[in-house]
């Protein structure tokens, strides 16, 4: 969407800039996933009713949800879903090559397990991706250095970014962005 809205009518308001901020959901792999919503008990019946298996139960849950969490993310970045994306990024340079535009790409990060990030590869690949179609790409992942997830989701249930996570990105970004405003005559 955002490279069609590019192309068709923001580049006629002729920009000087053109900024892309990218979530890890924006290839449209079914959005995103919580890994704290309830599931359903993988255990027999019988065995829930007992405390010590209830507890193991959820545990069990919310592991598989976790994993299942990941390998999505995952998946959507080896498949169609990729496919369409880089066609969309390759879509957005050429309307901003053909305008003499520059596109700055910043990656913001799933905030989830900062401590053990399970997707590198996956920001790494956005990232060499869109640096070689000339775009300035940039990780938001330092600007969350030393925090741990769970402090910057809006509620404990949902990792959106909250008023920290914000603030931390509009800081990180402006750091990154203030060379590269050159507003045209």
């Amino acid at each position: 969407d955002e490279a069609s809205l590019l192309s068709n009518y923001i580049i006629n308001y002729d920009p000087d800039l053109i900024i892309v901020w990218y979530f890890l959901n924006d290839i449209q792999v079914g959005g995103t996933i919580s890994y704290l919503e309830p599931q359903e008990s993988k255990l027999p019946a019988f065995m829930n009713r007992l405390a010590i298996f209830e507890t193991l139960g959820r545990a069990v849950n919310t592991l598989s949800s976790r994993e299942e969490f990941v390998s999505t993310y995952t998946n959507g970045y080896s498949g169609i879903e990729w496919n369409a994306t880089s066609q969309a990024l390759q879509l957005m340079a050429a309307t901003a090559n053909a305008n003499d535009l520059e596109i700055l790409l910043f990656v913001h990060p799933v905030l989830f397990n900062l401590s053990n990030y399970p997707f590198d590869d996956i920001h790494n690949q956005v990232l060499n991706t869109t640096i070689d179609l000339g775009f300035v790409s940039t990780d938001l992942r330092p600007a969350f250095h030393g925090y741990n997830d769970f402090e910057l989701w809006v509620h404990e249930s949902d990792q959106h970014p909250n008023e920290i996570a914000h603030q931390l990105a509009a800081e990180y970004t402006y750091s990154n962005i203030s060379d590269h405003i050159n507003c045209k005559d």
